[in-house]
């Protein structure tokens, strides 16, 4: 973890372009050992005569030595200085990590923001502070297929809490919209495409078992498709595996099949002429019978 701490400073008699071995704080400042911490990361400055450092160091508590693993800048073009006698070691904010804001309160990146967690939890809460606190957050549960959240969520009391309603989500294979407990949807590698209104589920979409449409409103239809205005085209049409117009129906409502129809109750024909039409498969009445006109 990278830590800065105010008031950091210490001396070093180390020599060469190695760790640094400290020795000790000056008078009103602390060390490294109390500042920054076993194991952490800091950012320091070093000053050894005319030659200085800048650089990001990780704080060794056992020999309490100060690594030097990045160099941001230097009297030596950029690379580690040569230390011979004794060096000044601080901590400091190098210009070239810093996130600084202009007049207007925008804040300019140099660089890839990167947020680390070392548990399941939010890397950013952002609220307005009010009797609410309704908290936007960016969520990941860690894992080798973490599952991320960004969405709300009511307060930021904890720092482990995801996002519980107005999120996206996703991992691998799998993503989603969650608008509350009862309206979202969802598509996923293993499981159907589903969309979820008033907690009642309106369609499910896979590639195994197909699509399927659920409604709960029995006063409205359960699909309507509207044309467009003049439409000459089909309304609809339905293929074979070979992508062959098996039927149809037309903008005028005409149904065409190329297979058969098999009726299971009554059908019921309106405005059946009286005479033959003399259009080859058109139906007309012969006083109670149905016939078939040849054209």
């Amino acid at each position: 973890m990278i830590k800065v701490a105010d008031r950091v400073k210490e001396t070093s008699l180390t020599q060469g372009v190695g760790t640094l071995t400290l020795e000790g704080a000056f008078g009103g400042f602390q060390s490294f050992a109390s500042g920054i911490g076993a194991g952490n990361s800091t950012y320091y400055a070093i000053e050894n005569e005319s030659k200085w450092e800048v650089g990001l160091g990780t704080y060794e508590t056992g020999s309490n030595a100060l690594t030097r693993d990045t160099i941001f800048d230097s009297s030596n073009s950029g690379e580690k200085i040569n230390l011979d006698g004794v060096s000044v070691v601080f901590c400091t904010y190098p210009a070239d990590q810093a996130v600084l804001k202009d007049t207007t309160g925008i804040s300019n990146l140099r660089k890839t923001l990167t947020l680390t967690r070392t548990s399941p939890g939010n890397f950013i809460h952002a609220y307005n502070e009010d009797s609410y606190n309704r908290t936007i957050a960016l969520y990941s549960d860690g894992g080798i297929s973490p599952e991320w959240r960004l969405g709300l969520k009511t307060s930021p009391a904890s720092e482990s809490s995801p996002p519980s309603y107005g999120y996206v989500y996703g991992e691998d294979g799998k993503v989603g919209l969650i608008a509350n407990s009862t309206n979202s949807f969802k598509i996923a590698n293993n499981t159907e495409f589903a969309v979820k209104h008033n907690n009642v589920k309106l369609m499910g979409a896979s590639s195994f078992t197909g699509i399927n449409f659920t409604t709960d409103s029995p006063a409205f239809p359960s699909i309507t498709i509207n044309a467009a205005p003049g439409q000459s085209a089909n309304i609809q049409e339905w293929k074979g595996g070979d992508s062959i117009t098996v039927a149809s129906l037309s903008s005028n409502g005409d149904i065409e099949t190329s297979g058969s129809v098999t009726l299971v109750k009554t059908l019921k024909i309106l405005d059946v002429p009286s005479y033959d039409p003399g259009v080859a498969g058109a139906v007309w009445k012969d006083g109670n019978h149905l016939m078939i006109s040849d054209g």
